[in-house]
């Protein structure tokens, strides 16, 4: 049975780099890494981070991501040091869809040669859309490099940053 990501992006897949195809083919064993998180200056959004304990700042963090195939949707675990990051995937019919709690974000995907571009094209509130002023912005880019699966992670609502996650993953 094909992956989510194998279904989402079709004939596309065959075009990723082989490590990206390991990491989207193959749900369930751990990645670990290392992950840069910086957030947002503004305080009032600092604050907002931190009472949705989002990954928090800090450089050459410790970074365990996770795949697991659940029927149709995937289960994202991701770990920034002890703090939790988990999300559902699934396919939608303009893309994949990503629930974070009450939060849902369509994402638009891209593959090229040198990997896999995603951008968020609507935000839902508890299955409303949300004004682009509130909406989140993420853009999202894999690569493989050296031997490692390297991630860049921006996630911003309207034109102000909210955080920033950079690093690479190996399969455990």
């Amino acid at each position: 049975m094909p992956t989510l990501y194998q279904t989402a992006l079709g004939p596309d897949y065959q075009h990723l780099p082989a490590l990206l195809q390991a990491f989207h083919g193959q749900p369930g064993p751990w990645w670990r890494g290392q992950v840069d998180v910086s957030w947002s200056t503004h305080p009032l959004l600092r604050g907002l981070l931190q009472l949705a304990r989002l990954p928090a700042e800090g450089t050459q963090r410790a970074i365990a991501v996770r795949l697991v195939a659940q029927g149709q949707s995937e289960s994202w675990q991701r770990y920034f040091g002890n703090r939790p990051m988990i999300s559902q995937q699934r396919q939608h019919p303009v893309g994949l869809s990503e629930s974070f709690g009450p939060l849902r974000l369509l994402l638009s995907n891209q593959v090229d040669t040198q990997g896999l571009h995603q951008h968020s094209r609507h935000t839902h509130f508890l299955g409303l859309p949300l004004p682009a002023a509130l909406s989140l912005q993420v853009q999202a880019r894999e690569w493989a490099a050296a031997g490692r699966f390297h991630f860049d992670v921006t996630i911003a609502i309207g034109q102000h940053r909210l955080l920033r996650y950079i690093g690479w993953l190996q399969a455990e």
